[in-house]
């Protein structure tokens, strides 16, 4: 799943590590003239029951950092 959120793109994505449903959190900043952009990844810890879970799970966790990280 990709949504923008301020002035973020979010992807979102569930898959299997270790046996456990996990999250991954992929936030690109884009940067004005004097910045360049950034690029920051996450494997969101849960233990979620599926993979919609740990999406919607992911994608509020991920805009909480953002509205931290990114004002």
């Amino acid at each position: 799943m990709e949504i923008t959120y301020s002035s973020c793109t979010l992807g979102v994505t569930a898959g299997v590590a270790d046996g456990n449903v996990v999250a991954n959190v992929r936030i690109y900043r884009p940067g004005a003239e004097d910045i360049s952009a950034e690029t920051y990844e996450f494997q969101v810890p849960g233990h979620f029951v599926d993979g919609k879970e740990a999406i919607t799970f992911a994608t509020e966790w991920a805009k909480e950092w953002i509205d931290e990280h990114c004002v």
